[in-house]
């Protein structure tokens, strides 16, 4: 018998879910720095302690995407999802609840895993399983899930800060995580793992571990004041010597849990490289700024970071504008140019300048947001449809369970209607499935998507090259 939850049909429910799971902890990333002296005092932790558990949630994160991945293809997404949820609302409790700074460190850490776990189980089916029309929608909410919550996170932290506790603001992530559990089980509809027989891939699961959690141990060491001795620069190197070498290892994987070699063109290289630059030079820029504006009044601070989750917003509605037009890459260098300009504005920032904080601040959130999230669909959409078929959420339309009326009413996001067979296609080198006559056969008709990769440009061997 299929399970389903009554709000399963609901967009507005799923939208809800994935606002619930990704932005809680998201908002703390940004409210945890001014949060550190109230922090430190209470829980006997050194400020050193503090960005180590700050770098290591945020290797949680990074690990938690390959774990996510890696249990869809063997478990049930729906129902990793509601543990993913779960395991989440636990360890907001147990933040907010931490007597000392144990409890806390890995309760931390736990919430930056959870949260990428719920990513990768959540988000795939707001974007694949809804009609194409409400992607520019999709596009929206995650711009503003992801870079409004880290936007508004200085903001919450300092007002905070000015009220000399920061256990409520824990507390309020623990009722949303609540939310979030009663959002998962309102939605949930029962779905088969996509391919129990699939090997597990340890070696790329274990370099991911090993290099994530190096990488940002010896960032935060780094980060914290310490020396560049050993102790910070041996685990930083051999940490992205690692990664490098999954990476690699994706490449060269016949059944790979990343679809690096799909993603080793132009369009995506490019939406990247863009990613990581925007992304590193944001984070940069605003730890510059809260260190210089530490010692001002927090609300006064507080108000100067304001400008910072307005632009997010002003780019987020843009970019849901643009979203079906060739626009999306000029929108993502223009984002680029942005953080250029914030750079060159903060230079002059020694100590808490009103005028340029403020400014400074709204020229990081016009950069990030016109550029991480429009690259990352950029990136994303040059895959071919086909790809899609790995992504939790996407199960094939013969096995019990599977969202028949719905997918048939709607289609997917390929704008392709379910058709039989659609999914049971032979395995193909570096992962997915194609149908037995060929990729026309899979996507006999040019759907919605690849209309959208078609106004940006890109070229069919990019986002439709038959296997």
């Amino acid at each position: 018998m299929e399970r389903r939850g009554p709000l399963a049909d609901s967009y507005p429910a799923a939208v809800a879910l994935v606002v619930c799971a990704l932005v809680p902890f998201l908002l703390l990333t940004g409210a945890v720095l001014p949060l550190a002296p109230l922090l430190s005092k209470s829980l006997h932790l050194s400020t050193a302690a503090l960005d180590i558990t700050t770098g290591l949630s945020d290797a949680g994160y990074a690990v938690g995407t390959v774990l996510a991945v890696q249990f869809a293809v063997h478990l049930p997404a729906r129902r990793m999802l509601l543990g993913y949820v779960t395991a989440f609302l636990v360890a907001a409790v147990l933040a907010a609840w931490a007597p000392n700074g144990a409890v806390f460190i890995g309760a931390f850490i736990a919430e930056g895993l959870c949260t990428s776990l719920m990513l990768i189980a959540a988000v795939p089916p707001l974007v694949t399983g809804w009609p194409v029309r409400k992607m520019p929608w999709t596009a929206v909410i995650m711009n503003l899930c992801i870079f409004g919550a880290v936007a508004i996170g200085p903001t919450v932290g300092e007002m905070r800060a000015s009220s000399g506790t920061w256990r409520p603001l824990f507390w309020g992530v623990a009722a949303v995580a609540a939310v979030a559990v009663l959002f998962a089980l309102l939605t949930y509809e029962d779905q088969p793992a996509q391919d129990r027989s699939a090997p597990w891939d340890f070696v790329a699961l274990g370099l991911a571990v090993c290099g994530c959690t190096a990488a940002f141990f010896g960032a935060a060491k780094l980060e914290s004041g310490s020396p560049p001795g050993l102790i910070a620069l041996a685990p930083l190197i051999g940490g992205v010597a690692l990664i490098v070498l999954l990476v690699v290892h994706q490449y060269q994987a016949r059944n790979p849990l990343m679809p690096v070699r799909q993603l080793a063109t132009t369009f995506p290289v490019t939406g990247f490289v863009i990613v990581l630059s925007a992304s590193a030079a944001a984070v940069g820029l605003m730890d510059l700024v809260l260190t210089a504006v530490q010692k001002s009044n927090p609300v006064h601070v507080a108000l100067l970071f304001l400008p910072e989750f307005a632009a997010a917003v002003v780019t987020a509605a843009l970019f849901g504008l643009l979203f079906r037009t060739r626009f999306i890459p000029v929108l993502a260098m223009s984002g680029l140019t942005m953080l250029t300009a914030a750079a060159a504005v903060l230079t002059a920032l020694t100590t808490g300048a009103g005028t340029l904080v403020a400014v400074g601040s709204a020229l990081i959130g016009l950069g990030v947001g016109a550029s991480v999230s429009p690259a990352l669909f950029l990136a994303g959409f040059s895959l071919r449809s086909a790809q899609g078929d790995r992504l939790p959420g996407r199960t094939d339309p013969a096995v019990p369970g599977h969202r028949d009326r719905r997918e048939r009413r709607r289609g997917d996001a390929c704008g392709n209607l379910d058709l039989p067979g659609h999914r049971r296609g032979r395995r193909r080198r570096g992962g997915g499935s194609v149908h037995p006559r060929g990729w026309q056969a899979a996507c006999p008709r040019s759907g919605p998507v690849d209309q959208w990769r078609a106004g940006l440009g890109i070229p069919a061997a990019a986002g439709q090259a038959p296997p």
